[in-house]
């Protein structure tokens, strides 16, 4: 069995009005504590601890934060299969947002939800930890419009929450327990693999950071203790 660490990711606010009153600063540090079953906030300024984000028990298990189109703040928990949306304005309020498919064997939206991205024509892409399985949402009412990659397919095992859009519209996926990351064409849906698994050491990656003007993007690989370097056109190991 596969034991994964505990995540740590980061989501920059600024211009948050309500919360003036807990900080001078026009900056929140939000940072979600898998292990704690919160996300901490931060002034952006000082780096103090300013509170919780979660008062109402709603996070267990999160891992990715994402700012979404209205300025509100989704939180995925993996842990109980949610996503929980909280009011930008006061960060004080959380809503569970993904509703169950089946209403009579309350199966949730997505399983083990690892990763939500906003793409800039306004759908949400859902990434599973455990099927494997990539879903287009519309976030107006959380209703499934497309299946973009199968659950339990044979490109990629443990999606992780690194998964980000490219300009040119191809999502790269990293996969933890298979040890590659994957290139899905959101044109057409076609999946070719970028990074072959264990390349260059790759092991466990996670998160993805985009350097598309250097032509690049950077992978953490979490039990090789690296930051690698890799060509986002060929997929070549650079550094």
């Amino acid at each position: 069995m596969t034991i994964r660490l505990v995540l740590v990711l980061l989501l920059v606010l600024q211009s948050l009005t309500d919360v003036t009153a807990e900080t001078e600063c026009e900056t929140l540090l939000l940072v979600s504590n898998w292990k704690d079953n919160n996300v901490k906030i931060f002034d952006g300024c000082s780096g103090d601890f300013v509170r919780n984000l979660d008062s109402q028990g709603f996070i267990d298990g999160p891992l990715a934060i994402t700012e979404l189109s209205d300025g509100d703040i989704l939180v995925v928990s993996e842990n109980n299969n949610r996503l929980i949306k909280f009011d930008r304005k006061s960060l004080s309020f959380g809503q569970i947002v993904s509703a169950n498919i089946d209403n009579e064997t309350s199966k949730p939206l997505i399983t083990k939800p690892s990763r939500a991205v906003l793409a800039n024509d306004g759908f949400m892409y859902l990434a599973s930890y455990d099927s494997n399985e990539i879903l287009k949402v519309n976030p107006s009412n959380w209703s499934i419009v497309e299946q973009i990659l199968e659950p339990n397919n044979k490109h990629i095992n443990g999606i992780d929450a690194g998964m980000k859009i490219t300009a040119n519209g191809h999502m790269i996926v990293p996969g933890y327990d298979s040890d590659n990351i994957i290139q899905i064409d959101l044109a057409t849906n076609k999946v070719t693999q970028l990074v072959a698994a264990g390349a260059h050491g790759l092991d466990a990656p996670r998160t993805i950071l985009l350097r598309e003007e250097q032509n690049e993007f950077l992978v953490t690989a979490e039990r090789s203790n690296q930051v690698m370097a890799f060509s986002l056109d060929s997929g070549e190991f650079l550094r």
